[in-house]
């Protein structure tokens, strides 16, 4: 809910850690929900969150004021350039709780 509304109405109801929000109460809550392994999961990042519910829910219609944040989730901009930017600049916050960059590489030569 929180990438379609950024992504579609340039809405933003999710921020990063510290960065100051009109709705602490749902950041402390998806904060809380982050510490569960079963949420972690599940958990989708914005990009494929924002296109995969056009072909399952259709309607999905873009409202003036959305294009800097699909630009920006879509990679645009600079957005995806390496290194990237902490919390992509703002608009998702950062998977902490999936380790560091050493912990990915570990994990890749497991796999």
């Amino acid at each position: 809910m929180c990438a379609s509304l950024l992504y579609f109405k340039g809405f933003q109801i999710r921020v990063a850690n510290g960065e100051k929000t009109n709705f602490p109460a749902v950041n402390r809550w998806f904060d809380s929900m982050e510490t569960l392994e079963s949420y972690q999961l599940t958990k989708s990042d914005y990009y494929t969150h924002c296109w995969d519910l056009p072909p399952q829910l259709g309607g999905c219609v873009n409202e003036d004021g959305s294009k800097q944040f699909q630009d920006s989730i879509n990679g645009m901009n600079g957005s995806w350039d390496l290194p990237l930017a902490p919390d992509n600049n703002g608009l998702e916050p950062d998977w902490s709780w999936a380790g560091d960059e050493a912990a990915a590489k570990r994990e890749a030569v497991e796999r």
